[in-house]
C-alpha cells in the first residue's frame, strides 16, 4: 500500500511540475518531489511526534511557575527544542519559537554586566591602536573594540562580571573545610568509573578544554582579573595581546602561522587530545590564509618575493586577520554545529537542526533583537565550566602521571594549593618557543617536530611540523574513549588540589549560592537536600556539612547535583541546573560578539571563507562541521564515511547502537571501525610514469569508477559495451545535431547590447552546460525538459546539469573528501531521478503490462514535445538479449551521464584557452587566434582529416590545462613503475598535470603552447572513454561544436571578471591543480559560466 500510495504522489508531482512555469525569473524552481516530501515528512511525524504526551506536564508547569521558578525537572526547555528540531528550519512555528527561545536565553544575562568583581579602571587600560587604512573588520589581540562604544567591554585583563550578587550572611568559617568536601561530595573512589550515559568521547571534552580556556584565565596577582577575553576568538591559538600573537605569526606576506604552534601554555597541561585538536586549528588558519591567497578574490594580492617590506607586512595583516575572522567562525561553528548538537542529543537522534543564536530577528514590538553589543564572562560560569568527573578512564590515567612529574608527589592527597602554584609557576617560567614546543601523547612519548619541506630535510631550527599518523592516533583514541559521567563522586582523586582550589576560589570571590543562582536563572530553588539529589548518600553527607539547603555553594551544588539521563534534547547529561545555564552562556558568548554575528559577512572573510565557515547539513555528519576540518588537516587519516570522521564527539559503538535501534536509513553508508593506517601515498610526476600506470600496466591499478557507479545505481555495474555500440553505430548522427544544438543555445540566450551590434552570452552556463543535457534528455534517454518549446516538460535544463555535475564529480572527481557524502547522495538521487524515464519509454515499447508506474508514462507522453529518443531506445531495445527495461536504463545512464559534466568542462576550457588573454598583443595570442580561425575553417569542411587536425590543436589546449589535475589508483599487485617499486596496495596519485609538462617528453617549452609539437596521441590521458568521451564521438563531435563557437563574429571575452572564469590554481601533492569558484562561493572541479561577446 506505501508503494502504491508514493507512486501516485509520483504522479501528482508529475503533474505539478508539467504545470510550472517555464521561466523562474531568476527565482529557485518549486521541488520537483513536493507531493511525496510532503508525504515522507507526515509519515516522519507520525512515527516520531515533534511533541509527544510525555511533554505535557512541563508546558502546564511553565504556566504556572512562569514567573516563580521552572521546575526543570519537568525538562521543559528540553521538550521546546526537540519540538523545533523535529519540525525542522523550514517550518514558521519552529522559527518563532526558536526566535523567543533565543531572546530568553540572551536574557539570562545582564548585558552589559551590572556588577564587576573590582572597580573597571577605563583610564588605566592601555588600548591598541587600530590598524590604519583598512577596509575590513578584524579581531584585536586582546578582544579590545569588540563594542565600539565601549571598547574595554570584555577585554583581556579586566575584572570578571558578577551575575548573581550573594545576599547570604553565613561566615566562611561555618563552611566546611574544601578538602573535606571534595573527599565527601565529589571524589571518585576507585575503581567506580562510570562512563558517561549519553555516549560522549573523549574528544568532546578536549573541545571543552578549547572553550574553557578561550574564555577562562583568572589572573593569581589579581584574582578579581580575567587574563583572555570574553569572546570565542581561539585565543588558545593566537593569543591575548599583540606579543603572544606575534610570537605564533610568519609575517611573510601570506598571513599563516608557523607550523603546528599556538599560543596558551596552559593547554600543555591538558590531556593530549586537546593540545592535538588545537593543532588541527592552527593548520586549519593555515589553509584558510593560502586559499584565500590563492583565490585572490579582489585580484589585490601578490606573491609576496615581488613586494617591498611595506607592502608585504600589509599584505600579511589582511590575509592574516581574514583567516582568523574566518577559523574563529569555523570554531564557533563547531562549538554551535558538533559541540551544542551533542550537548542536546540533535547528533545521537539524526536531526540536522541547530539552534542559531546568531540570528538576525525583530521582536514582536519591531525592535531589533541585541546583536554584537559585547559580552563579559562572569565567576558563576567560571565555577559552572570545571568538568573534572568527565574525564575518560585514560585521561585520568595520563592526569595521575602528568601530576606525579610535575609535583614529584605520588599521594595525591598531600599535595596543597601552595604546592601546586609553585610546581606549576616553575614549569610556566621557563623559557619557551612556539615553534619548537611539543607535547606529549598518552603513553608519555613526546611528540616530534618533523622537516615541513617536502624534501624531507630537517629544519635549521629544529621547528617543523608534528606527524599526522601522531595527531590522528591521538584524537582517534579520544574519540573511541568514553568519557566519565556527571555526577557526585565522580571527579579523580588526582585532582583533589584543583577542586579544594576552585572551592577557595569561589568562596574568595563571594560567589552566590547554589539557590541563589538557580532563582536568577529563573529555576526553581531546591528545598531540600533530597530534591537536590535523591541519593541517601550523597545527600545525607551534604546536609551534614552544609546544614540549610540554601548554604550549598554553587560549584559544590553544580557538581554533586542529580544528573539528567539521556534522552530528547538530553545528551551531555550533567547536572540539572548546569544543563541549562551552559544554554544560556552559549547564546551570550556568540550573539554577543559582532566578528560572529554583524560583521560576520563574505566582505570580512571572502565568499569562499564565509561559505567555508558555515555547516553543510548534508555532509553525512548530521548538522556537524568538524568533519571538514579532520577531512582538510588529516585527509589521510580520516576517510569518507567513517563514523570517526562524521561523529568524533560521540563514541563510535554507542552511535552505531544509536543509528541501528532507530532504523537510520544512511547507517549501511557509514563504516564503524577504527581507521587503518593508510599506506604511503606515491606521487607520480612523468609522462612515462603516467602512461605506464593509466595504459601500459593499467590492469595492475584500480580506480574506483566502478565502485561509484555501484554506489550510485544500487546494484553491480553492468558492462555498457551494448549502449556504447549503439551510440557509436549512430556516431554519423551526432556531430550535426550538437553544431545544430550548439548554436540553437546561443541564439536562445544572449544579452544584447542597447544601441550596438554585439551579444553577450554565458557560454559555460547556457551553452556548453546545456549541450549533454539536451542530447541525453531529447536523443537518448526520454526526459522532458521544460523549455520554450515544450513548456508542459518536467525538468529545468539547469536542474538537470546540476544532476549531471553530482554524478560526475561523485565519480571521477572526488578528490576532497569532505565533499564524498553529499555528491554520493545527490549522484544517487540522480540516478533514481534520471533513470526511471528511459525504463518507463522501454517498458512501453517491450508492451510491459500497465501498472501504477505506467501512470506516469502515460502523462509522459503529453509532455514529451520533441522527444527523439524512441529511434535509439529501440535499437538499443532490440539489441538487448533479456529486454530488461530497468537494466537497459541503468546502463545508459552509467555510460552517458558521469561523463556528461567532464565533456563541458573540456569545451569550456578549450575555448577558455583559445579566447587566450585579451589586450595583449603577444606572440601566443597572436597564435591562439589564428588556431581559432583555422578551427572554424577546418569545421566547415567536416572532414576526417580536418577533424584530425582540430584534434591536433584540442590536445596540445588540454595538455597544457588538462581538464583532470591527476587521478588516485590502487596498486592490486607489485610491480616496478619507472624506478620506483610500487607494493600490492599501495595508493598511487598520477599527477597529470605535472607529467603533460615533463620537458623529457615535451622538450624545453613544455610549458608554452607550441601548435605544431608531435604531442602523443595519449595526451587525453586520465580521461575515461564512455559516454561522449568515448574517442570515437568525442573526437567528432568537438570540432563540431568548436566551430560553431569560434565562427561567431569577432569573438572575444565579455569585458571585466564575468569574460573570465572564476578560478585559481592550488598545490596537490606537489602538483598543480585548477579549480573553480561557483556563484554560491563553494569550490568545485568543474567550471560555472564563461561570458563572451560576438557581433551579429
Amino acid at each position: 500500500m506505501s508503494s502504491i500510495i508514493h507512486r501516485l504522489a509520483g504522479g501528482a508531482d508529475f503533474m505539478l511540475a508539467s504545470a510550472a512555469p517555464v521561466e523562474t525569473d531568476g527565482g529557485k524552481p518549486r521541488p520537483r518531489y513536493l507531493v511525496g516530501d510532503k508525504l515522507d515528512q507526515l509519515v516522519q511525524y507520525l512515527s516520531n511526534p515533534p511533541a509527544q504526551l510525555d511533554s505535557l506536564p512541563a508546558y502546564l508547569d511553565a504556566v504556572k511557575h512562569l514567573h516563580s521558578g521552572l521546575d526543570d525537572r519537568k525538562l521543559l526547555l528540553e521538550h521546546l527544542l526537540t519540538l523545533m528540531a523535529r519540525l525542522g528550519g523550514g517550518n514558521e512555528f519552529s522559527s518563532k519559537l526558536q526566535e523567543a527561545v533565543i531572546d530568553l536565553l540572551y536574557k539570562d544575562i545582564p548585558h552589559p554586566p551590572a556588577c564587576y568583581l573590582s572597580v573597571l579602571h577605563q583610564a588605566g587600560i592601555k588600548l591598541a591602536e587600530p590598524l590604519a587604512n583598512v577596509s575590513y573588520a578584524y579581531r584585536s589581540a586582546d578582544g579590545s573594540y569588540y563594542n565600539p562604544l565601549f571598547p574595554t567591554l570584555g577585554m583581556a585583563g579586566t575584572p570578571y562580571a558578577r551575575s548573581v550578587p550573594s545576599t547570604l550572611c553565613t561566615p566562611l568559617n561555618n563552611l566546611p573545610d574544601a578538602g573535606l568536601v571534595f573527599d565527601t561530595l565529589l571524589r571518585r573512589k576507585e575503581g567506580t568509573f562510570k562512563p558517561h550515559e549519553g555516549g560522549m568521547s573523549s574528544l568532546f571534552f578536549a573541545m571543552a578544554d578549547l572553550i574553557i580556556h578561550c574564555i577562562f584565565d583568572t589572573d593569581h596577582q589579581d584574582v578579581t582579573k580575567n587574563n583572555v577575553s570574553s569572546y570565542l576568538d581561539l585565543s588558545v591559538l593566537y593569543g591575548s595581546s599583540e606579543a603572544q600573537m606575534d610570537s605564533v605569526r610568519r609575517f611573510d606576506g601570506t598571513g599563516r602561522l608557523w607550523d603546528d604552534v599556538f599560543a596558551d601554555r596552559r593547554l600543555m597541561l591538558m590531556p593530549p587530545s586537546a593540545c592535538a585538536l588545537l593543532v588541527l586549528f592552527c593548520r586549519n588558519h593555515n589553509r584558510i590564509a593560502q586559499r584565500i591567497l590563492d583565490i585572490n578574490e579582489k585580484g589585490k594580492y601578490k606573491a609576496p618575493a615581488l613586494l617591498s617590506e611595506e607592502a608585504r607586512r600589509k599584505q600579511d595583516d589582511e590575509i592574516f586577520h581574514r583567516a582568523r575572522l574566518v577559523n574563529c567562525g569555523f570554531f564557533m561553528q563547531v562549538i554551535l554545529a558538533d559541540y551544542v548538537g551533542a550537548i542536546l542529543g540533535l547528533v545521537r537522534d539524526g536531526l540536522t537542526w541547530r539552534l542559531d543564536p546568531l540570528m538576525t530577528m525583530r521582536r514582536s514590538d519591531h525592535e531589533f533583537s541585541p546583536q554584537g553589543q559585547g559580552n563579559v564572562v562572569s565567576i558563576e560560569f567560571n565555577l559552572l565550566y570545571r568538568w573534572h568527573a568527565a574525564l575518560s578512564a585514560q585521561d585520568t590515567k595520563w592526569t595521575e602521571a602528568l601530576f606525579r612529574s610535575v609535583m614529584g608527589q605520588n599521594d595525591f592527597d598531600k599535595v596543597t594549593p601552595a604546592d601546586f602554584k609553585r610546581k606549576v609557576g616553575q614549569l610556566f617560567h621557563k623559557p619557551h618557543d612556539v615553534r619548537t614546543a611539543t607535547f606529549g601523547d598518552y603513553s608519555g612519548k613526546t611528540l616530534e617536530r618533523h622537516a615541513a619541506d617536502d624534501e624531507g630535510m630537517p629544519s635549521a631550527d629544529g621547528a617543523g611540523r608534528f606527524a599526522d599518523a601522531e595527531l590522528a592516533r591521538i584524537l582517534q583514541d579520544a574519540t573511541n574513549w568514553r568519557a566519565g559521567s556527571y555526577g557526585a563522586r565522580c571527579i579523580p582523586a588526582a585532582l583533589r588540589v584543583i577542586e579544594v582550589m576552585g572551592i577557595e576560589q569561589s568562596r574568595e570571590w563571594g560567589a552566590c549560592s547554589m539557590n541563589e543562582f538557580r532563582h536568577f536563572m529563573g529555576l526553581k530553588p531546591y528545598e531540600s537536600f533530597k530534591e537536590w539529589n535523591p541519593d541517601p548518600v550523597v545527600h545525607e553527607q551534604a546536609e551534614t556539612l552544609y546544614k540549610d539547603i540554601n548554604n550549598l555553594e554553587l560549584h559544590v551544588g553544580m557538581q554533586a547535583e542529580a544528573i539528567k539521563t539521556p534522552g530528547p534534547g538530553a545528551g551531555l547529561c550533567p547536572g540539572y541546573t548546569i544543563s541549562r545555564a551552559i544554554l544560556g552562556d552559549a547564546v551570550a558568548l556568540t550573539r554577543g560578539d559582532r566578528f560572529l554575528t554583524t560583521e560576520m559577512t563574505p566582505s570580512n572573510l571572502s565568499r569562499w571563507g564565509y561559505k567555508y565557515s558555515h555547516v553543510d547539513p548534508e555532509d553525512g555528519s548530521v548538522g556537524g562541521i568538524l568533519t571538514r576540518m579532520l577531512f582538510s588537516t588529516l585527509p589521510d587519516h580520516y576517510p569518507p564515511r567513517s563514523a570517526y570522521t562524521h561523529f568524533p564527539f560521540l563514541d563510535p559503538e554507542y552511535m552505531k547502537k544509536e543509528m541501528k535501534q532507530r532504523g537510520d536509513k544512511n547507517f549501511d553508508r557509514y563504516t564503524w571501525e577504527r581507521p587503518a593506517p593508510p599506506s604511503p601515498l606515491i606521487v607520480l610526476k612523468t609522462w612515462d610514469e603516467a602512461v605506464d600506470v593509466l595504459q601500459t600496466q593499467r590492469s595492475r591499478f584500480a580506480s574506483s569508477y566502478t565502485e561509484r557507479l555501484k554506489d550510485v545505481t544500487g546494484r553491480e555495474a553492468d558492462e555498457q559495451i551494448l549502449v556504447r555500440k549503439t551510440l557509436l553505430r549512430k556516431a554519423d548522427l551526432w556531430p550535426s545535431y550538437f553544431a545544430t544544438k550548439t548554436m540553437e543555445l546561443i541564439n536562445a540566450s544572449p544579452v544584447t547590447y542597447v544601441d550596438a551590434d554585439t551579444k553577450t552570452v554565458d557560454l559555460g552556463r547556457n551553452v556548453i552546460n546545456l549541450l549533454p543535457v539536451h542530447w541525453i534528455a531529447q536523443e537518448l534517454g526520454s526526459i522532458a525538459l521544460k523549455t520554450t518549446s515544450n513548456p508542459l516538460g518536467t525538468e529545468y535544463e539547469s536542474e538537470m546539469y546540476d544532476m549531471f555535475e553530482a554524478v560526475c564529480r561523485y565519480v571521477y572527481l572526488d578528490n576532497d573528501t569532505y565533499n564524498h557524502f553529499k555528491l554520493q547522495t545527490e549522484a544517487m538521487k540522480a540516478f533514481d531521478r534520471i533513470a526511471p524515464y528511459a525504463s518507463r519509454k522501454l517498458s512501453a515499447m517491450s508492451g510491459s503490462r500497465i501498472s501504477v508506474q505506467g501512470i506516469t508514462q502515460t502523462l509522459s507522453r503529453f509532455v514529451l514535445k520533441g522527444d527523439d529518443s524512441s529511434t535509439f531506445l529501440r535499437t538499443l531495445l532490440e539489441a538487448s538479449e533479456d529486454r530488461d527495461s530497468e537494466a537497459l536504463a541503468e546502463q545508459l545512464f552509467s555510460e552517458v551521464v558521469p561523463t556528461a559534466a567532464h565533456f563541458s568542462r573540456i569545451v569550456v576550457q578549450v575555448v577558455d584557452f583559445f579566447l587566450g588573454c585579451e589586450g595583449q598583443e603577444t606572440d601566443s595570442s597572436r597564435a591562439k587566434k589564428e588556431v581559432r580561425e583555422r578551427i572554424a575553417m577546418l569545421a566547415a569542411q567536416g572532414s576526417y582529416k580536418a577533424d584530425k587536425e582540430i584534434m591536433k590543436y584540442v590536445d596540445e589546449a588540454l595538455r597544457l590545462e588538462p581538464a583532470v589535475s591527476g587521478v588516485y589508483r590502487i596498486a592490486s599487485s607489485t610491480t616496478v613503475v619507472g624506478n620506483k617499486r610500487i607494493e600490492a596496495g599501495s595508493r598511487v596519485y598520477v599527477a597529470l598535470s605535472a607529467a603533460k609538462q615533463d620537458p623529457m617528453v615535451f622538450g624545453d617549452n613544455a610549458a608554452t603552447p607550441d601548435f605544431e609539437r608531435h604531442t602523443p596521441l595519449s595526451t587525453r590521458l586520465g580521461l575515461p572513454e564512455t559516454g561522449l568521451l568515448a574517442p570515437g564521438l568525442f573526437e567528432k563531435i568537438l570540432p563540431r561544436v568548436l566551430g560553431v563557437i569560434f565562427s561567431l563574429k569577432n569573438l572575444r571575452r565579455a569585458p571585466g571578471q564575468s569574460g573570465k572564469m572564476s578560478s585559481f590554481t592550488q598545490s596537490l601533492h606537489g602538483a598543480p591543480e585548477k579549480l573553480f569558484l561557483d556563484f554560491s562561493g563553494n569550490l568545485t572541479p568543474l567550471p560555472e559560466s564563461l561570458f563572451i561577446e560576438y557581433d551579429f
